[in-house]
């Protein structure tokens, strides 16, 4: 804190000390002031009445040598050239341009427009090499401002249609087009069309050409830039006559000649009045093209005398703005010198000291508060992507939670619905053989059609809690050599009570020996479910069979019945785990839907794969997966 009072305090006495030196080094505020506001009208004149524009920036060019002020200087030449630029008086133009480049080194957006003119004009003499190297240099200087990148992508891509460049010119124009829209520029977007529409002319794409220039052409009226409408009526001229339409054609030639006469373009002129000589000789119009022909020629003349005369005068004319000038130059090295003897070199010395003493404490201070502030804005990051990740934790759990809530409140659903039953007729059996209503061979009868609905109840214990930890714990796969042919067998013994019941069959057609690497109590559980599923769907008098036969080195096990089969929306509901979908069988048999998903979570966890195929009316067929022993493996390739 000390340090900086008595650095504040020391400048202080400085200025204080020297007032007349301070005095001397600063610019008068009024006249910079001044000389602003002649270039700012100057270059709002400057595309339409050049002659008057020059003239606001000859007046500030004389102020601004008066009081030394360089970027005025450069401003005042570079606005004297795009004047004569406009009156197509290109090598007086490219000389004021050259002369303002030293004066606008210290503002790169200033030089990065008079590089922009000069490479213009460049590409107007035809010297597309030189044009092409003052571009890239105004682009480098233009940094990263937007509007001025616009600017020069846009002149840039007339280079490249003048040398039929068009995959560069497309490239350049869509650069042009994402920094116009960026900053809104209408009229450059307007241009660009133009330009497109004219490759598409040069690549005699002419569908593609219309289309693009009619866009240019809705977006031109409403800016009511005549030249820009000119060119662009011309350029549709130009698409008719090769498209052999030369009635068409006419009438945007005509278009575009009456507007360059009205905004006074030779060139313009020039350029309708060609094409109007092509409509004329493909029409057979003899007499119109030469008449055409004629007037292009008087009118080459007449700019080329204007040019000359023009030029004369503007050689007068700077020998007498360089007089002047030179004037002022000598004057004020007079005043120089006579204030050099004036001033003291140890004041001088003492006054440079004391701002670069200034300077450096200042660049060092910044430069702390800025490195303060990037670690402060890094450990804000930081901290902020914690909590961004904390918050997507809890919300991943609090989902979590969610489904798990849900699936409790599911199998305690079905626990209370579907096991109550069975629970209650066992009860109610007991109750009556206590009470003496019922005897033991009623009840042993009673019993054996009670059998398959409690074998039943089973299952659906097994696999809820099957499924329950499946889904909140996750089970172990415990995998071994195992015969699915005899666990088939097995299947018969498990439901023999409840396939006579229905008089279905249940036939074992699995291959012998047919021994896959999985969990047996796993494929115990698939089985029952798949068989159990089989026996609830099919009729009375009906077919069951298990199939198994190796394939793509698995071995491909198929429970096929002769049941009501099912539609697709019903084998599309199968697997989901929201709805747990499930049909009444064909005796009433009621289930909980979460069979078929515990089958295929098991399969899935023995590295195999559950798929159905059914048709309404013709039965089932559920297919499931299951990888070959090493030893099968080697049987089957044998």
């Amino acid at each position: 804190m000390k340090n900086w009072l008595g650095s504040i305090l020391l400048a202080l006495i400085c200025t204080m000390a020297y007032p007349a030196v301070k005095k001397e080094n600063r610019p008068d505020p009024a006249a910079i002031q001044n000389i602003n506001f002649l270039i700012s009208r100057a270059r709002g004149l400057v595309l339409k009445q050049p002659d008057s524009a020059r003239v606001f920036a000859e007046k500030a060019l004389v102020l601004s040598k008066k009081i030394n002020y360089k970027h005025g200087i450069g401003q005042c030449f570079n606005t004297i050239g795009v004047s004569y630029w406009v009156q197509s008086l290109l090598p007086v133009s490219q000389f004021y341009l050259v002369l303002a480049v030293p004066y606008l080194r210290d503002d790169n957006k200033a030089l990065a427009d008079c590089y922009r003119n000069i490479a213009r004009n460049y590409v107007d003499l035809k010297d597309y090499k030189l044009g092409l190297h003052f571009f890239k240099a105004a682009i480098k200087q233009a940094g990263k401002d937007p509007a001025l990148k616009a600017l020069i992508f846009t002149e840039l891509t007339s280079l490249f249609n003048a040398t039929n460049d068009y995959d560069d010119g497309m490239m350049h124009i869509q650069v042009a087009f994402k920094y116009s829209k960026i900053t809104h520029n209408a009229n450059l977007i307007a241009i660009l069309y133009n330009r497109l529409g004219q490759i598409y002319i040069g690549q005699r794409k002419l569908d593609l050409a219309e289309r693009t220039l009619d866009t240019c052409y809705n977006l031109a009226v409403p800016l009511k830039n005549k030249r820009l409408l000119s060119v662009l009526s011309i350029d549709q001229s130009r698409i008719f006559v090769l498209k052999n339409n030369p009635d068409k054609a006419l009438g945007y030639a005509q278009k575009g000649y009456l507007l360059a006469d009205t905004i006074g373009s030779s060139d313009l002129k020039l350029r309708a009045l060609k094409v109007l000589t092509d409509i004329y000789e493909k029409q057979g119009n003899v007499k119109q093209a030469l008449r055409s022909e004629t007037e292009a020629t008087q009118l080459y003349d007449s700019v080329k005398n204007f040019t000359n005369i023009k030029t004369l005068k503007l050689i007068q004319d700077y020998n007498l703005l360089n007089t002047r000038l030179n004037t002022i130059e000598q004057v004020k090295s007079t005043s120089d010198a006579n204030r050099a003897l004036i001033k003291s070199q140890n004041k001088t010395i003492a006054l440079l000291v004391i701002f670069l003493v200034i300077a450096v404490v200042l660049i060092i201070v910044i430069f702390v508060y800025y490195r303060e502030k990037n670690q402060m804005n890094a450990r804000l990051q930081a901290q902020h992507q914690v909590l961004i990740d904390q918050k997507k934790l809890i919300e991943a759990q609090r989902t979590d939670l969610e489904e798990v809530n849900k699936l409790k409140d599911k199998l305690l659903a079905i626990i209370g619905h579907d096991l109550r039953t069975p629970i209650a007729s066992l009860i109610s059996i007991s109750d009556l053989f206590a009470v003496g209503y019922i005897t033991a061979d009623e009840v042993t009868k009673l019993m054996q059609d009670l059998t398959p609905v409690i074998k039943g109840a089973e299952l659906t214990l097994s696999n809820l809690m099957g499924f329950a930890d499946n889904q909140m714990q996750g089970q172990k796969v415990r995998a071994s050599s195992i015969d699915i042919c005899a666990i088939a067998d097995e299947m018969l013994q498990t439901f023999a009570h409840q396939l006579q019941q229905k008089d279905i069959s249940l036939t074992n057609h699995c291959i012998t020996k047919a021994e896959v690497w999985a969990d047996a109590n796993h494929i115990k559980v698939i089985l029952r479910n798949l068989v159990s599923n089989a026996i609830k769907f099919t009729g009375n008098g009906g077919e069951i069979q298990v199939i198994s036969f190796v394939k793509n080195n698995d071995v491909q096990v198929c429970v096929e019945d002769t049941g009501v089969g099912m539609s697709p929306e019903e084998i599309n509901k199968l697997f989901n785990k929201k709805l747990h979908f499930s049909q009444p069988g064909t005796s009433g048999e009621k289930g909980t839907g979460l069979g078929l998903l515990l089958c295929k979570e098991l399969i899935e966890m023995n590295n195999g794969a559950l798929w159905v195929e059914a048709t309404p009316g013709s039965g089932c067929r559920f297919y499931f997966t299951l990888p070959v022993t090493t030893s099968l493996h080697l049987q089957v390739q044998e």
